[in-house]
């Protein structure tokens, strides 16, 4: 993973100097192949602590965010660990307030958070479908609604917020084969 993480840029040039941004979906899943990629979530975490901005590490899975978490502290940034399913709205909503309150407020949001269930329409359950859309859709729908009013408040400092959704090309261009997955991409970029 060290390879992987050289390649993701230069030493930070401070853009992101006192910002305060939550990742959703930080973590990594796990693998057994040295060779598997950092993952969009923890790269995103890591990139944003490199630029100088505390970071809230947001996953399901604590050891995977507390890993992030401990990546971005090497880059001498701020990081705390938020875990909950943000498919559950009481969840998603106490994860965003729980990230403001460690890190004194929000200025931004990322929304990475992604899975995909099933496999081609046939084999591809009605529970799968509804799994896939709650957490890269609605999962994003109720982040944005608690994380909102947080951002209006930094904003009201004088300082700008951000809130960018990750979606995939395979929400433009179907072809995963997880006809759910694709769907839903497609509806982030709606």
């Amino acid at each position: 993973m060290t390879d992987a993480l050289n390649t993701l840029g230069r030493p930070g040039s401070g853009m992101l100097a006192g910002r305060r941004i939550l990742v959703v979906g930080a973590g990594t899943q796990t693998s057994d192949d040295p060779g598997s990629p950092v993952g969009n979530g923890r790269a995103i975490s890591i990139l944003c602590g490199r630029e100088g901005a505390a970071v809230a590490c947001l996953d399901r899975e604590a050891e995977s965010a507390q890993a992030t978490a401990g990546l971005v502290a090497a880059e001498h940034a701020q990081a705390v660990v938020v875990v909950a399913d943000v498919s559950d709205a009481g969840q998603c909503s106490a994860a965003v307030a729980t990230a403001a309150i460690e890190l004194g407020g929000l200025d931004g949001l990322v929304l990475n958070v992604g899975i995909g269930r099933g496999s081609r329409l046939a084999e591809t359950s009605a529970e799968d479908w509804d799994a896939t859309f709650a957490v890269n859709v609605r999962s994003h729908f109720l982040a944005c609604q608690a994380a909102l009013p947080l951002l209006a408040e930094s904003a009201g400092t004088g300082s700008s917020a951000a809130i960018v959704f990750i979606s995939s090309v395979a929400g433009l261009k179907p072809g995963s084969r997880v006809p759910a997955y694709d769907s839903s991409k497609a509806a982030i970029g709606g």
